[in-house]
């Protein structure tokens, strides 16, 4: 028998093998945590043998994240872990095994894996064996009354709210069970009450075309509603179309725009579709071919809806008579670029309207900015821009910018880009809006003011998502009711940005606030890409 002193020193030896693989999956969640995807990598390959930390680790191989991707690296990590007990990793690995990602398409694999899972009592992987069987995934014979069996048994004996959706799809579509709509809407209901996102959307659909219960479309655009604040693209596309056809609501073409515009931002090919019909016939939007040929363009690329891509593709060539080759190499260049954002949430209201005024008060100074003959008021442009922006919000200037008609008519033909880079007004040298030295004198004081009290309050700090934006300063109001003045400040429309400038200034005027815009924010705007101060 080991004496106290050698059962510990033992006990300290076995510790010290195993504590460093535990500590590397700690450490590494740790660093996911922080977005710190690298650190992560490093510490879950210092535990090769934690099962844990090898399936984290096929992640970020089979994503990207931290470093290159290797799909097939990520395969070896999840039948390590698979082979180790690892059920997550197990069900990991039947998805590649069913999709080919990593290693060679094997639906017979992957079946093989979901039955062992089913086996060892695992919830998800039962889930997605019924769903596998269901509807024949992988090259696998369809078995629908097996795959619906197993939808009941986790249904009934978990109370789980998938497998209620799916149970119930079937009890209203007859397959896999006996046909039974009242039923169906019936655990619709249940699952929407316990607030499960997707029986919101069915049962909203069952309340709207009366599947199993009475029809009443306010209520099912009460669920669709319920569901779309939450994200849900398809439920953001349903209460876009009621308000556009007067389902349930009374017709609102600008509301449907917003709710139609958030569903098209997150991938919803059916909403891209119906944006683009929007851009086309100007309802609830700006008629604007260009915006049009963009959604459908987008549309045009889904994989899984072949009659929105081909209704999509026939739009595209009507509307390019009516673009010429820069326009269309620009649009279908934005067009390639789109990417969902998700989620996205719709304004809950429309962007107030931009209000016009062409006297200001700016550091005790009244300035009085009328429109020389030949200039256009550019708060039209402005206007047209956020028409087409449905969930963006207002976007205010300082002044009253103003244009050359034949700018005017640039923008709103020939944008180069959603947003970005767009100049709406350009420096003129007009004595009708020439800036006086005692007014630019206040202005120089109250900008520093406004600056240095941002750069305290963190305001111009870049994180997340603008990181991948170019930083262009603006000349903007930052309060919604007009009344503080932030003359200098990045405005940012989303992944877009949107270049306001000042007009009025004599060139040496410009050049003394580049200086002051430099040397005040200093460091603050160093997050920002180089080149990011624009000159005036």
């Amino acid at each position: 028998m080991l004496g106290a002193g050698a059962l510990v020193a033992g006990l300290l030896g076995w510790a010290s093998l195993v504590a460093p693989a535990w500590a590397g999956h700690a450490e590494g969640l740790e660093a996911l945590a922080r977005r710190d995807a690298v650190r992560a990598r490093a510490e879950f390959e210092a535990a090769p043998q934690d099962p844990k930390a090898q399936y984290e680790l096929a992640r970020l191989w089979q994503e990207g994240q931290g470093g290159a991707k290797d799909e097939a690296r990520a395969t070896q990590l999840l039948r390590s872990a698979s082979d180790r007990g690892h059920l997550d990793a197990r069900l990991a690995l039947a998805y590649s095994a069913g999709n080919g990602r990593g290693m060679s398409k094997d639906g017979d694999e992957a079946m093989r894996l979901l039955r062992s899972l089913e086996a060892a009592g695992h919830t998800q992987g039962t889930l997605v064996l019924g769903r596998a069987l269901r509807w024949g995934w992988w090259g696998v014979p369809r078995d629908e009354v097996a795959g619906v069996t197993l939808f009941k048994r986790l249904m009934t004996e978990q109370d789980h709210d998938d497998a209620r959706l799916y149970y119930a799809m079937a009890l209203q579509s007859g397959v896999g069970a006996a046909k039974d709509e009242a039923g169906a809407a019936a655990l619709y209901k249940h699952g929407a009450e316990r607030q499960h996102l997707g029986s919101m959307v069915a049962y909203a659909r069952a309340l709207t075309y009366g599947h199993g219960v009475t029809a009443d479309e306010a209520a099912g655009l009460d669920w669709y509603r319920r569901a779309a604040e939450r994200h849900d693209p398809e439920a953001q596309l349903a209460v876009g179309l009621a308000h556009l056809w007067g389902r349930g609501v009374g017709r609102d073409e600008k509301t449907a725009a917003r709710w139609i515009d958030a569903s098209a931002r997150q991938g919803w090919a059916f909403a891209q579709e119906q944006l683009a019909d929007l851009f086309r016939r100007g309802a609830g939007v700006p008629r604007s071919p260009t915006e049009a040929y963009f959604w459908y363009s987008v549309a045009a690329r889904d994989r899984f809806s072949p009659l929105v891509v081909e209704r999509a593709q026939q739009q595209r060539v009507t509307l390019s008579r009516e673009l010429n080759d820069g326009q269309l190499s620009r649009v279908q260049a934005r067009a390639e670029a789109f990417q969902p954002t998700v989620p996205f949430k719709v304004l809950a209201e429309a962007p107030a309207p931009l209000s016009r005024n062409d006297r200001l008060q700016m550091g005790g100074v009244e300035l009085r900015v009328p429109a020389p003959r030949g200039y256009v008021n550019s708060w039209a442009v402005l206007e047209w821009m956020q028409g087409i922006n449905p969930n963006e919000p207002a976007v205010r200037a300082v002044l009253m910018s103003l244009t050359s008609q034949e700018d005017h008519d640039r923008a709103r033909l020939g944008m180069p880009g959603r947003l970005r880079n767009i100049e709406i007004s350009r420096h003129q040298q007009d004595d009708a809006v020439a800036v006086t030295p005692a007014l630019f004198k206040s202005l120089q004081e109250q900008t520093r003011r406004a600056m240095e009290g941002a750069v305290q309050e963190g305001r111009y700090k870049v994180e997340g998502e603008l990181e991948q934006d170019e930083a262009r300063l603006v000349m903007v109001r930052s309060s919604p009711d007009g009344t503080q003045l932030d003359a200098v400040a990045l405005l940012r429309v989303k992944e877009r940005v949107l270049q306001l400038v000042f007009t009025g200034f004599a060139p040496g005027q410009m050049a003394e606030l580049h200086d002051l815009i430099k040397q005040t924010l200093g460091g603050a705007l160093s997050a920002n890409r180089s080149g990011g101060f624009w000159p005036f």
